[in-house]
């Protein structure tokens, strides 16, 4: 696994900033947690601007989803 270049930390935090402002709610620690290994996945997987992932992150985990973004490992899909 290689380390996030400054440019790259600050493409992934304003995809996170984003789905925040998307659904107006304040940052949680852990869906915070959740949101940003979900956004370096992305990032590896080859999404390369903040709104690409903030657009697959807005649509994986709706405004109703904050349940499962709470206890990932709780849901059995």
């Amino acid at each position: 696994m290689t380390t996030l270049n400054p440019e790259e930390f600050q493409l992934l935090s304003r995809a996170v900033v984003l789905w925040y402002r998307h659904y107006n709610v304040s940052p949680v620690e852990h869906r915070s947690a959740m949101l940003c290994r979900e956004a370096v996945d992305l990032f590896r997987a080859g999404y390369d601007t903040s709104e690409e992932i903030a657009d697959v992150l807005i649509d994986r985990y709706g405004e109703g989803d904050f349940y499962r973004l709470a206890r990932p490992s709780l849901i059995f899909n």
